[in-house]
């Protein structure tokens, strides 16, 4: 089976017909694929924060705060993408991933202090 397009050096039409450049695709992309693992890691912070340190509300609590603006935070940028980058949006979208590494810097700081 041949590729839908006719040279290999060609973009698939996807591409060809977007009003992106391939580097802004391969950059919403590499966002979105960079976002997902640093999701993954705040449900494990969360986690190990709940469980080696059970007497140790702020660490546990600022974790558990950063899981909670997760949801919040993806919701925006899916926003960001479909509402065309709306200021307002933006700056929520930013403002919020400031709050999440707030509570992440509380939650590894305070950690690390009290060992």
């Amino acid at each position: 089976m041949s590729p839908p397009y006719s040279d290999s050096t060609q973009p698939p039409e996807i591409i060809a017909n977007s009003p992106y450049s391939a580097l802004q695709i391969f950059a919403e992309w590499a966002h979105r694929g960079l976002a997902m693992t640093a999701g993954v890691l705040i449900v494990g912070t969360t986690l190990g924060a709940w469980v080696t340190h059970r007497n140790t509300p702020i660490v546990k609590w600022s974790a558990t705060a950063a899981l909670v603006l997760l949801p919040l935070q993806v919701i925006l940028g899916g926003l960001t993408v479909t509402e065309d980058l709306q200021p307002t949006i933006v700056t929520t979208h930013l403002g919020v991933a400031i709050l999440i590494l707030l509570c992440l810097l509380t939650t590894c700081l305070v950690a690390y202090l009290r060992r």
